[in-house]
């Protein structure tokens, strides 16, 4: 590809008409993937709303338990006399 600006503008255009066909070509399939994908989505958007309120705890409980392992230097075994 020539970098001056005349060959650029040519291979510009050339591009977004190939770009285009591939587009337009793909449509009907792009389409019905967008309507799976939509449809799939709404399925889980109860889910993930439960798994949320589930899970809510757990983000503060891993933060400690990740600085008591720091803070014991991943010596987290019981000695004998710990409960």
């Amino acid at each position: 590809m020539k970098l001056d600006p005349k060959a650029m503008r040519v291979r510009f255009h050339e591009l977004r008409a190939e770009i285009e066909a591939i587009e337009a070509a793909n449509k009907p399939t792009r389409d019905k993937y967008d309507k799976l994908n939509q449809d799939f989505h709404a399925k889980l958007k109860p889910l993930i709303k439960d798994l949320k309120e589930a899970e809510a705890p757990l983000f503060d409980m891993k933060n400690e338990l990740g600085m008591l392992c720091r803070a014991l230097g991943n010596q987290t075994a019981l000695q004998p006399g710990d409960k």
